[in-house]
C-alpha cells in the first residue's frame, strides 16, 4: 500500500500530493551570530580585528553554504557536522584575522595592503614617431597631461597602496611606441587601505601622433590633451567622474568616452578649433555636459544618458560643420546650445523625462540644417529654429507644452495637433490657411524654409 501524503489546493481547485521538505539551513545563522560575535569583540577591544584580512577568505562562506544544502539540510548527524566546521571556520578567521602574520602558519603570504608606496613613471621615447597608450587602472584617480618636451614616452608619478602599485611597459616596434600602464589591484574584494589616497600622474610627449586608450574600475579620471596630437581617444570609466579637455588643435578619427557611474565633461580650450569624425559619449547614471569649440568640424556626434542631465555649450557666434547630432536622455533636462553658423545635418533630440530646450547663442546667423527631430515623453520643449535649409521640422510631446521660436528670414508652414491643450501663434508673419495649419506668406517660393510637424498629447503649443 503507497503512504498518502497530505494534499492542498492550488488556484484551479485541483489537490496535489505536498513534498516533505528538508531541515532548514543552519550556515547562514551561525555565520550571522558568528559576525555579530566578532564584531562585539572588536568594537569592545577585547580582540584587535582585521576586516581586510576577513574579507579575503569570503569564499569559504559558498563552500560553508554548498555543505550545508548537500550534507546539512537532510540528516540530523549531517546539520551537526557542519554545524560545528562552521563554528570551527568562524573561530579559525578570527584567530588569524587578529594577527595577519599567522596566515604564514599555514602557508599563506601575509597581505602586505595599508602600505603607502610612491615613485616617479620615466620611459626614454626611443626613435619612434607615433605612440600607442594604454592606461587601465583598478582603482586610483588618474591625472594624464603633457609634457614640455618629447624625449619621453611617459613621465610621471604614482602615490598609492602596494597593492595598486602601477606596473609600466614599453616597447618599440618600428616606428611606433607602445606604452601599457596597469593595475591589478589583486583578485581580492577591495583588498587595500581606504585611507591611503591612490593617485596616477602620466605625462605624454608633445607633437607626436597619439592613440590613447584609458580604463578605470573605481576612481575619477582627469584628462587634459591640451598640448598633445590625440588622434583616437578612448575612455572607459565604471565610477567616477570623467573630465576631458581635448587637445588645442587636432584632427581626431574617434573619441568615445564612457562612464558607468559618474559626471562626463568633455570641454575644448578657448579659442580652439578642432577637427572630429566620431564623437560618442555615453553615461549609465551621472551628468554629461558637452563644451562644443567655436570652430571646426565634427562629422557625427553621438551622447547618450541614462539618468542625468545633458548639457552641451558652444561660444556666442559659434560657427560649426556636422553631418550629425543625436542627443537621447532617459531620465534628466536636455539644454542644447547650437552654433549660430555653420550646418548640423541631421538632429535628434530625445528624452523620456525632463524639459528639452534647445537655444542659438548670438543666432542663428546663417545656420543651415538638413532636418529635425524633437520627441518628449515627459516634459516641455522649447527650440530655436535654424535660419538655412528647405527642412522638416518634428515636434512631439506626450506630457508638456512646446514652444518653437521661428526667426526673421525663415519661412515656414505649421502643422499642429494637439490632444489637450491650446494652440497660439504669436508670430505675426503666420496666417492660418487651414484648419490646424498657419504659414507665412513666403513659404511656397521661399529657399530657406521649414514644414513644422508638431504634435502635442496633453499640452499648449506656442510659436512665436
Amino acid at each position: 500500500m503507497s503512504k498518502e501524503y497530505p494534499t492542498y489546493e492550488t488556484e484551479g481547485g485541483q489537490p496535489n500530493p505536498e513534498r516533505r521538505r528538508g531541515r532548514p539551513g543552519i550556515i547562514f545563522p551561525i555565520l550571522l551570530i558568528g559576525v555579530g560575535v566578532v564584531a562585539l569583540l572588536s568594537n569592545l577591544g577585547v580582540a584587535d580585528v582585521n576586516w581586510q584580512v576577513l574579507v579575503r577568505f569570503w569564499p569559504v562562506l559558498l563552500i560553508l553554504l554548498g555543505l550545508d544544502v548537500i550534507f546539512g539540510r537532510h540528516s540530523f548527524l549531517g546539520s551537526v557536522i557542519v554545524g560545528l566546521a562552521a563554528l570551527i571556520t568562524v573561530a579559525g578567521l578570527l584567530w588569524v584575522s587578529s594577527a595577519p602574520a599567522r596566515l604564514e602558519v599555514i602557508g599563506i603570504k601575509e597581505p602586505k595592503w595599508g602600505q603607502a608606496v610612491s615613485g616617479n613613471i620615466e620611459e626614454p621615447l626611443g626613435n619612434v614617431s607615433r605612440l600607442e597608450v594604454d592606461v587601465d587602472l583598478s582603482a586610483s584617480e588618474l591625472v594624464i597631461g603633457a609634457q614640455s618636451g618629447r624625449e619621453y614616452a611617459v613621465q610621471g608619478d604614482y602615490s598609492t597602496d602596494s597593492v595598486l602599485q602601477p606596473s609600466v611597459y614599453y616597447d618599440t616596434h618600428g616606428d611606433t611606441g607602445e606604452l601599457t600602464i596597469t593595475q591589478s589591484g589583486d583578485n581580492w574584494l577591495f583588498p587595500w587601505d581606504w585611507n591611503v589616497q591612490n593617485r596616477v600622474t602620466v605625462n605624454l610627449p608633445a607633437d607626436i601622433p597619439i592613440d590613447l586608450r584609458v580604463k578605470g574600475d573605481l576612481g575619477g579620471q582627469s584628462l587634459d590633451l591640451t598640448g598633445l596630437d590625440v588622434r583616437y581617444l578612448e575612455v572607459e570609466n565604471s565610477s567616477g567622474p570623467v573630465t576631458v579637455v581635448l587637445p588645442q588643435s587636432a584632427e581626431l578619427s574617434s573619441v568615445n568616452i564612457s562612464a558607468d557611474l559618474g559626471s562626463i565633461t568633455v570641454s575644448v580650450p578657448n579659442g580652439a578649433a578642432i577637427n572630429v569624425d566620431d564623437l560618442d559619449i555615453s553615461n549609465g547614471s551621472g551628468a554629461v555636459t558637452l563644451n562644443l569649440p567655436s570652430l571646426g568640424s565634427l562629422e557625427h556626434v553621438n551622447i547618450k544618458a541614462d539618468l542625468g542631465a545633458i548639457t552641451i555649450t558652444v561660444p556666442d557666434n559659434a560657427s560649426l560643420d556636422m553631418r550629425s547630432l543625436y542627443v537621447e536622455n532617459g531620465s534628466g533636462a536636455v539644454k542644447l546650445a547650437l552654433p549660430a553658423g555653420g550646418s548640423l545635418g541631421d538632429v535628434v533630440v530625445k528624452a523620456d523625462l525632463g524639459e528639452i530646450v534647445i537655444s542659438i547663442p548670438g543666432g542663428p546667423n546663417g545656420l543651415r540644417t538638413d532636418s529635425l527631430v524633437v520627441e518628449n515623453g515627459s516634459g516641455a520643449i522649447t527650440v530655436n529654429l535654424p535660419d538655412e535649409g528647405d527642412y522638416d521640422a518634428t515636434i512631439r510631446a506626450d506630457l508638456g507644452g512646446i514652444t518653437v521660436i521661428v526667426p526673421d528670414g525663415l519661412e515656414a508652414r505649421a502643422e499642429i495637433v494637439t490632444d489637450l491643450g491650446s494652440k497660439n501663434v504669436s508670430n505675426p508673419r503666420f496666417r492660418e490657411v487651414d484648419d490646424d495649419t498657419w504659414e507665412t506668406d513666403g513659404y511656397d517660393s521661399g529657399s530657406n524654409r521649414v514644414l513644422l510637424d508638431i504634435v502635442s498629447s496633453s499640452g499648449g503649443v506656442t510659436i512665436r
